[in-house]
């Protein structure tokens, strides 16, 4: 089965429900990232850079709708699906017009659910694969490639999904912990080290693109610059 290990951020505050669910999706080849509510859901939105989210409506703290507000503002390529036992009309509109790709009720069959994220991937494959850094300089996940000016750099998962967590997050301050946690985990006890290397890596093919600048603060964190 072909799903090219895309990542679906899956957000839901039904725990039995979730876990039938991901049990699925993970023989179905994807890597899911399972947030319990709201809150949870937009930290991990910016902690994992997903390539699709899977999204409820009604759950503590936070709605599926106030997330799906945060995430639209920064991030506005991202194709965004609603699993919700919500079925009327109005709730309905209102979740398409924040911008999700589809709207799904919970009752749905595993198998059409599935064929529903396919759709929606297909249809947005080259705003899920390509995520442009500046008019000069792109990501190209498809090839695990960071190209600038037409040159592809082939480099790593970890130091596209470093550069898609700043990017996220481009023109403020990242903290280090936060991103040696993310992408190399809590334990790792070079993960400091690695973030360097990483970053050294990052200047290095980025360099020819001058609207970008990438500045490390050795107490403090990432920032990566671009009006772009």
């Amino acid at each position: 089965m072909m799903t090219d290990n895309h990542t679906i951020l899956y957000v839901e505050d039904d725990a039995d429900f979730a876990e039938l669910n991901i049990c699925w999706f993970t023989q179905q080849g994807y890597n899911i990232v399972y947030a319990r509510d709201g809150i949870e859901a937009v930290e991990a939105f910016g902690n994992t850079a997903p390539d699709i989210v899977l999204l409820d409506i009604m759950m503590p703290g936070m709605s599926g709708f106030e997330v799906m507000e945060h995430i639209r503002k920064t991030d506005d390529r991202i194709p965004v699906i609603f699993l919700t036992s919500l079925a009327d009309s109005q709730t309905v509109i209102k979740g398409l017009e924040l911008g999700a790709y589809d709207y799904i009720r919970k009752d749905a069959e595993l198998p059409e659910i599935e064929a529903r994220i396919k759709s929606v991937l297909a249809r947005t494959g080259e705003r899920v694969h390509t995520i442009h850094i500046t008019e000069n300089s792109r990501i190209d996940k498809g090839h695990m490639a960071i190209v600038v000016h037409g040159e592809a750099h082939k480099t790593g998962y970890r130091i596209l999904k470093l550069l898609q967590l700043l990017l996220q997050q481009k023109n403020r301050l990242v903290q280090r912990d936060y991103l040696t946690s993310a992408i190399w985990g809590d334990n790792n006890i070079n993960g400091d080290i690695y973030l360097n290397q990483a970053i050294g890596t990052l200047r290095r093919i980025l360099s020819a693109d001058k609207d970008v600048k990438l500045k490390s603060y050795r107490n403090a964190g990432i920032i990566l610059e671009t009006d772009k």
